[in-house]
């Protein structure tokens, strides 16, 4: 994994941001007839929302971004916390709870992880090479 692009975290930056302004402008269009606690970011981009057009182009830039940086860190798999996290949101689906903040922190998460993923093997090997300078 030392050969991280750098190009690789914008890509993985822009995932999180794209989806919170997706989600954020999508509800503020559809107004109170969007409940963020019990419903999903889906319903945002369902036919006939008001914002439909913005989360469904943030799903798809949100798409490209995870493809483009899974490109970059071919070696990446699922982590322990995404499963756990994906665990939450079905039981919280099947209780009629709290989905819609479930998704957004899951989505969150796993939108969050791969930039994190990318600085860790880009600051790994800047201190390889400070080790072999030295």
């Amino acid at each position: 994994m030392l050969l991280v692009p750098r190009w690789v975290l914008f890509s993985s930056g822009c995932a999180p941001v794209l989806l919170i302004a997706g989600w954020a402008i999508s509800a503020a269009l559809e107004g109170s007839a969007y409940d963020p606690v019990t419903q999903t970011i889906s319903v945002l981009a369902a036919y006939g929302a008001s914002g439909s057009w913005v989360m469904t182009g943030a799903f798809l830039a949100l798409g490209v971004c995870h493809l483009l940086t899974a490109w970059g860190l071919r070696a990446a798999a699922a982590t322990a916390v995404m499963v756990a996290g994906a665990v939450w949101f079905l039981v919280e689906m099947h209780r009629h709870g709290m989905a819609g903040v479930a998704e957004r922190v899951v989505t969150a998460v796993q939108s969050l992880w791969p930039f994190v993923v990318v600085l860790s093997c880009l600051r790994h090997r800047a201190g390889r090479r400070a080790e072999q300078s030295a």
